[in-house]
């Protein structure tokens, strides 16, 4: 099975949604599919799909899956990589209004760089990523404990950031 999910943010994805809906329609995907959407609209190719999950169904879902595509939040990122699977990671966008800031494109292309990721930042390049899975993850490894210490830096440097800018702030006020 193949997992697609974009999170709990409060903002549609409906860029990756339709993508996999697309994709899934033409019969690209060679296994079964299905897509935890959030406030993203509702597929109209028949993609299956539920907006929120529990927290027992996304790792249900996680360890059942061969392929997880998600969004590019930490949380959901961590969710394929501590099983030990490299997901395919579409980060949400400013751009697109499918978030305030960049944060999420500026941790996967870390991660990518680090070829712990295959980042899809042209929601384009789907298919061909999808694909050409097998292939392009054949020689890359993936450390749950290794997942774990990126995070909780991640964690640690954001935390930071806020802190600052929070302080930065009352300062001004």
């Amino acid at each position: 099975m193949i997992f697609v999910s974009v999170g709990a943010y409060d903002k549609p994805f409906d860029r990756l949604v339709s993508a996999v809906d697309s994709l899934a329609s033409e019969g690209v995907f060679a296994e079964k599919i299905f897509a935890q959407i959030g406030h993203s609209k509702v597929p109209v190719g028949g993609l299956p799909f539920a907006r929120f999950l529990s927290f027992d169904e996304m790792n249900n879902r996680a360890d059942k899956a061969s392929i997880i595509i998600t969004q590019g939040g930490p949380g959901s990122i961590m969710l394929g990589l501590e099983r030990g699977k490299i997901p395919i990671v579409v980060p949400r966008q400013k751009v697109f209004g499918e978030m305030v800031d960049n944060h999420q494109v500026l941790f996967a292309k870390k991660l990518a760089s680090e070829n712990k990721i295959l980042l899809v930042h042209d929601i384009a390049d789907l298919k061909d990523t999808y694909l050409s899975y097998v292939e392009r993850t054949a020689t890359m490894e993936v450390s749950p404990q290794a997942m774990k210490e990126t995070a909780a830096r991640f964690a640690d440097g954001l935390e930071k950031l806020i802190l600052d800018f929070q302080s930065s702030a009352g300062r001004k006020a």
